[in-house]
Order: C-alpha cells, then sequence, then structure tokens
C-alpha cells in the first residue's frame, strides 16, 4: 500500500483551471490585468513541467499560486475547488496529487 504524503498540489486540468480563473477573476475584480510578470512565477506545472519536476517543485509552485490567490484577495476560488472539479468533469477522487 502506498504511503499518504499529504496533497503536493492539484491534478495538472484542475490546476490549470485555477490558473485560469485565478487570472480571470482578478481582472475582474480590479479591471485591469498589471500582473503578468508576478502571475507568471504561478504558471503550472503541466504537461512536459509536470514529468520535469518532483514533488517539490510542484508543491512549492501550487503554493506560490496559492499566495497570489490570497495577496489579491481571491480566496474564494479555493473554496469552490470541487465545484470546479465537477465543471471540468474531475472527479472528487481524481482532484489531487499525492506524490511520489
Amino acid at each position: 500500500m502506498k504511503e499518504n504524503k499529504g496533497i503536493i498540489c492539484p491534478m495538472p486540468r484542475l490546476w490549470n483551471a485555477i490558473y485560469q480563473i485565478s487570472k480571470k477573476e482578478y481582472i475582474k475584480k480590479y479591471q485591469i490585468w498589471d500582473k503578468e510578470e508576478e502571475f507568471r512565477q504561478c504558471v503550472p506545472l503541466i504537461l512536459a513541467g509536470w514529468w520535469a519536476s518532483d514533488d517539490l517543485q510542484k508543491k512549492i509552485r501550487w503554493n506560490q499560486l496559492i499566495d497570489w490567490i490570497k495577496k489579491y484577495e481571491l480566496d474564494f476560488i479555493l473554496s469552490e475547488l470541487e465545484f470546479l472539479a465537477e465543471r471540468i468533469n474531475i472527479q472528487k477522487d481524481e482532484m489531487w496529487y499525492y506524490g511520489e
């Protein structure tokens, strides 16, 4: 049986959706997009980035996005992850990556 190391990050499809929604919600709230440089630091490690990064790198990047979301008071995004996963056809038990 695989030992549960805790959540590392969302699975790639959900992670990307959270990232995209974060940008859209920022624009909706502040009526401007002036954070491209800062936001680029939060790009999800998906596709080739997923395979080229280890669990620590994934966890750090996920935490950067969480911090960005909280910094701009968009926390409601994080409280609606199950709803978002359902909208993009991700089962509840397939939302999270727990590490190798």
